[in-house]
């Protein structure tokens, strides 16, 4: 354990540090949690575009492959956690709460799980739904849990529903740095870029996977009304999908009015930009991409999915939710704010008042540090 008056030592593993939300969360948590802990962070893929961030911020990064034998792996995690000898351990998502929960049996050492999104949803169809379910319920059941938390406060029902842990579930949402959004937002655009903004724009962020539904998205504005037809679709994101989603694009005589722009390491510049922003997806956690658009952009429709939108979004007022799968009521929702600039204002103005409220200080920073504090 920690010498009397030194920093806790923290602890932290996730599966990788790629582009996703919930890595980025991570990411800016650990820099934020440095004065108050020596912090370090396992990670099992090599690779990430925050990586290096955390490096110069002075996190040590070390890599676990989870490659090859299951029990050398483990041990591997185990050696790895424990010779940092940690006051707490923190994981996040799914796999690593897993994969650390079974490396620590036995070793006493604190653990505060990071439930991300709503597993129901991720594990339905999945190969080996049933035994991932059961380890997610193993892993949150264990002594040493500290606390589970989850991302949303329906998440968080659901992990007390499904797993009953000993430990209390506590939801922390995703608060929102606004002053670094408003720098991100200020940041010029490439010409090349500027240029994509001529028209109306139409702006989704994301990985191209099946849970963001871009198929859906890009029908419901391919088949939009006379404003859609005149404005341009963009795509921010890299993921397998993509041969997919062009070829669908194409398909439906769109391709020439949808753009895919990759991953973005400041996608605030463009999504502010945009006319309205859009999230398809069929299933989130708590939507980072969605939470930020709100206050960077703030006309936006959402899928009114599991779990997540309708905890950020209050329909007609701040946004627009649509029932998830529906191409039609996406479409509509998408011409309705398009063509409507009156609406479009007065959800900015709301959207914006509402986001400003949710710091990421205050909302993520300070809950984790009091749970890994206790």
């Amino acid at each position: 354990m920690a010498e009397r008056n030194a920093r806790p030592r923290l602890v932290a593993a996730i599966l990788s540090l790629g582009g996703g939300g919930a890595e980025r969360v991570l990411a800016r948590l650990l820099r934020e949690l440095r004065p108050a802990f020596d912090v370090s962070l396992v990670v099992l893929e090599r690779g990430g575009v925050y990586e290096e961030e955390l490096e110069r911020a002075g996190v040590p990064v070390e890599l676990v492959p989870k490659e090859g034998n299951k029990l050398r792996f483990l041990r591997r995690l185990r050696k790895a956690i424990l010779d940092r000898k940690p006051d707490v351990v923190l994981s996040f998502l799914f796999y690593t709460d897993i994969a650390v929960a079974l490396a620590l049996l036995g070793a006493g050492v604190p653990l505060v799980l990071a439930v991300r999104n709503n597993y129901r949803a991720e594990f339905a169809g999945a190969r080996h739904a049933a035994a991932k379910r059961f380890l997610l319920k193993f892993a949150c059941r264990r002594r040493n849990v500290r606390a589970v938390t989850s991302i949303s406060e329906t998440v968080a029902e659901m992990v007390r529903e499904d797993f009953r842990p000993k430990a209390p579930v506590v939801a922390i949402p995703n608060g929102l740095d606004v002053e670094a959004l408003e720098r991100d937002m200020r940041q010029p655009l490439s010409p090349e870029d500027d240029a994509l903004f001529d028209g109306q724009t139409v702006v989704a962020c994301g990985r191209l996977a099946p849970q963001k539904n871009y198929p859906l998205l890009i029908r419901a504005f391919a088949h939009g009304g006379p404003f859609a037809r005149k404005a341009r679709l963009l795509i921010l994101g890299t993921g397998a999908l993509e041969p997919e989603l062009k070829k669908l694009a194409e398909e439906l005589g769109a391709s020439d009015r949808v753009s895919f722009l990759g991953f973005r390491p400041n996608p605030h510049a463009l999504v502010s930009k945009a006319t309205v922003f859009v999230l398809s997806s069929d299933f989130e956690g708590s939507p980072n991409a969605l939470a930020e658009a709100l206050f960077t952009n703030g006309c936006c429709v959402s899928a009114d999915c599991p779990t997540g939108p309708s905890e950020l979004i209050d329909d007609g007022v701040d946004g627009l939710l649509v029932p998830p799968g529906d191409e039609e009521a996406l479409s509509r929702a998408i011409e309705t704010l398009l063509s409507d600039p009156v609406l479009r204002a007065k959800l900015s103005e709301a959207a914006r008042r509402r986001a400003t409220a949710n710091t990421f200080r205050e909302t993520t920073v300070i809950p984790y540090e009091r749970l890994l504090r206790a």
